[in-house]
């Protein structure tokens, strides 16, 4: 049983993205009609397919975490870019950071209507 329980840790442990294998570029806080935006492009720089991104945000304002908000990319390509487009909820947003990026497995999420990101 124990042995189990150390297979599913370790399969779940090496379902973690590395950040370098995930390449952020030109992101930047933009306001257009007093709505702010995060904007920029990721790239898939892994090498292999990635069935699930997703990039942890942390919302600054004056310099403290305003709020948290995530982006996902499904079914990524090797060489793959996308853009990120994201409204941000807090007014007044001035600055951000790259809290975590991860990838999930479609497995984990199949018939699990409870899972959020």
């Amino acid at each position: 049983m124990p042995r189990i329980l150390i297979l599913a840790i370790m399969a779940i442990c090496s379902m973690e993205t590395r950040a370098e294998e995930v390449r952020l570029r030109n992101m930047e806080l933009i306001t257009i009609n007093h709505q702010v935006y995060l904007q920029g492009t990721a790239l898939n720089v892994s090498g292999r397919p990635l069935p699930t991104v997703f990039i942890d945000f942390a919302i600054l304002k004056d310099g403290k975490v305003a709020a948290n908000q995530t982006v996902e990319a499904h079914a990524v390509d090797p060489g793959q870019a996308w853009r990120i487009w994201l409204p941000i909820a807090t007014k007044a947003a001035d600055g951000f950071r790259v809290d975590r990026i991860g990838m999930t497995s479609p497995s984990l999420l199949v018939g699990d209507s409870t899972t959020k990101r």
